[in-house]
């Protein structure tokens, strides 16, 4: 996330003007319906925009997913996937990559993975580690903000909500 605020509708134009800089008649004229130019949005209504579009509520219909909860509701847990042989994962963060056997191309004839995996606990940079359930770490998320309310602007720089970063 940037450090400072970016403009999305009205920009600082400098004076005196430099290369590079926009002509605000020029654009005006050439995009006439844009409802950015005609001042139909601002960044307030832009920023509300946005969030309701990318930040609140339940999207119906999406892409693989029949519904999806942006609020965070319902997350899962780790602790809860079944792993195995038959198809399933190795750990809930390791698909089971055994072959089915010779002969099959079935998912469902795979042997549970037997080989060795690496310490889940060796890890590099800052938070609390991929170890964590995205249960445990949902509900602080959708607490960033106003009330619960996640807004752009809201979220805290380098982390994902205080204390994601292992620090309070």
């Amino acid at each position: 996330m940037a450090e400072s605020r970016q403009t999305t509708v009205n920009p600082d134009i400098p004076d005196p003007k430099q290369f590079g800089t926009r002509n605000q008649k020029n654009l005006k004229a050439s995009f006439r319906g844009s409802p950015v130019l005609s001042g139909e949005y601002t960044d307030e209504t832009l920023r509300k925009l946005y969030a309701e579009l990318a930040l609140d509520g339940t999207v119906l219909n999406g892409l693989g997913f029949s519904s999806f909860n942006r609020d965070f509701s319902d997350a899962p847990n780790l602790a809860d996937v079944p792993v195995g042989g038959g198809g399933l994962p190795t750990t809930p963060h390791v698909p089971n990559v055994t072959s089915p056997g010779p002969g099959s191309v079935f998912a469902s004839d795979q042997a549970p993975y037997a080989g060795d995996l690496l310490d889940p606990g060796v890890e590099f940079g800052s938070g609390l580690g991929s170890m964590v359930s995205p249960n445990v770490t949902s509900d602080p998320i959708s607490k960033i903000g106003s009330e619960g309310v996640l807004t752009v602007g809201s979220y805290i720089m380098g982390r994902s909500f205080k204390g994601s970063d292992g620090q309070s």
